[in-house]
């Protein structure tokens, strides 16, 4: 490989590396509530490809204790508002679970 394709690749790399990184982090965070939302025999609402901005919204109720739950409202206490959305705009582009 030439030096310049190289380092063009490394750069590469080191730039795509934060967003992967971001990616997966939202993705492990969502796996948290996917014991109850898989949408697999629940009564709770699947979370896959629900809009962004209802599952901040809803979150941030649960959180403030405006949204009235059984569990929710203690989880989602645990989140920051970075948290929150990057799980939302991770379920919301999320394809629905099959």
């Amino acid at each position: 490989m030439k030096p310049r394709a190289l380092v063009s690749s490394i750069v590469g790399l080191l730039l795509a590396g934060p967003a992967i990184a971001a990616e997966n982090t939202a993705r492990d965070w969502a796996a948290g509530c996917l014991s109850c939302h898989s949408g697999s025999g629940t009564v709770l609402p699947t979370l896959h490809g629900q809009p962004r901005d209802a599952l901040i919204s809803k979150l941030r109720a649960f959180r403030e204790g405006t949204q009235p739950g059984t569990v929710m409202p203690q989880l989602a206490k645990g989140y920051t508002d970075a948290q929150i959305e990057a799980i939302a705009g991770w379920f919301a582009s999320a394809k629905v679970a099959q």
